[in-house]
């Protein structure tokens, strides 16, 4: 299991381009991305792909591989064409919460602080 990244689908490169993150594109591994909930009274509203891009806290990577062929597991989806004009592998293949906005608590060295980014749904899914 890999994370997808949080820099959005540029991965953080200003080329105006779609980049995939390596491990995650591998066709070997799991490749974990990000959603954003919304809840209210422990109700779920609402499921979202993560993109705070916006308020500066990141989005979830993804898109199609430059490197890696379209996985026997992925033939029947509907991905896009890759901008190297190819099917190739898709990322990510799973997803969970992600955002930080409204992400995990957590302690560390006694200071609560409250966490997110794509990192953090790879233990959601390995346990």
């Amino acid at each position: 299991m890999a994370a997808a990244g949080d820099n959005a689908v540029t991965d953080g490169v200003d080329d105006g381009k779609a980049h995939v993150d390596f491990p995650a594109s591998s066709p070997w591994v799991l490749a974990c991305g990000g959603t954003r909930l919304t809840a209210s009274d422990s109700r779920l509203i609402s499921e979202v792909v993560w993109n705070d891009t916006e308020k500066h806290s990141g989005g979830t990577g993804g898109g199609i591989s430059d490197v890696f062929a379209l996985p026997e597991w992925q033939s029947s989806a509907k991905l896009p064409i890759g901008t190297n004009r190819h099917r190739r592998r898709g990322i990510p293949d799973v997803a969970a919460h992600a955002s930080p906005l409204s992400g995990y608590e957590i302690l560390v060295h006694g200071q609560q602080m409250v966490v997110g980014g794509t990192t953090g749904v790879v233990p959601l899914w390995g346990d």
